[in-house]
């Protein structure tokens, strides 16, 4: 019997854990939350596309600083912490209110993703993507610039978002690349 319960108690521990299993870990999420409290924010904070699920079932961009927002207008009551919130959002756990009068203005866009785009990296992964649509460039991955069409762009941004790279839009080469997140918030410190 106490083998029973111990198993059952580990199993709840488990289940209820924020360190469930997911795209993005805690330990990572913690360092944004308070990178998010600088002020004025980092500009890896501040402008980096971040991918969230909408209550239509749509994809939605974001950044880091709009989701402080978010949580602190809507989420607060739910979520203890803005890194709680942001494992739940980021890691597609939780569809968000992105209707809300309150919040809406918080997401710069949204889309549906790419049938080609899913079915390739349902089956491939991201090295799927990354083959067809990228070049590698030291310690980035490089888009080729050729005839994708916005929806098809945004659905590889989301791809690459859940395996933690972060788009950064080079405005003076005219390119965009993907670099790994904790790369990236790593510098900020």
């Amino acid at each position: 019997m106490k083998k029973v319960i111990l198993i059952g108690l580990l199993f709840f521990c488990h289940c209820t854990s924020p360190q469930q299993k997911g795209h993005f870990d805690l330990p990572l999420l913690e360092k944004i939350s308070q990178l998010t409290l600088i002020e004025p924010p980092p500009d890896g904070i501040s402008f980096t596309s971040v991918y969230v699920i909408g209550n239509n079932d749509s994809i939605y961009e974001s950044n880091f600083e709009n989701l402080r927002n978010v949580y602190k207008t809507s989420y607060k009551n739910q979520y203890i912490k803005f890194s709680n919130f942001l494992f739940k959002a980021l890691n597609q756990k939780i569809k968000l209110e992105t209707k809300n009068p309150k919040i809406y203005l918080y997401f710069s866009r949204s889309f549906v993703i790419e049938p080609n785009i899913k079915r390739l990296y349902h089956e491939q992964g991201i090295k799927g993507l990354i083959e067809r649509y990228c070049v590698f460039n030291g310690d980035l991955y490089t888009l080729i610039d050729g005839d994708l069409t916005l929806n098809e762009f945004n659905s590889i941004s989301y791809y690459f978002f859940l395996n933690k790279y972060v788009r950064a839009d080079d405005d003076y080469e005219a390119t965009i690349n993907f670099k790994k997140i904790d790369v990236m918030i790593n510098k900020q410190h």
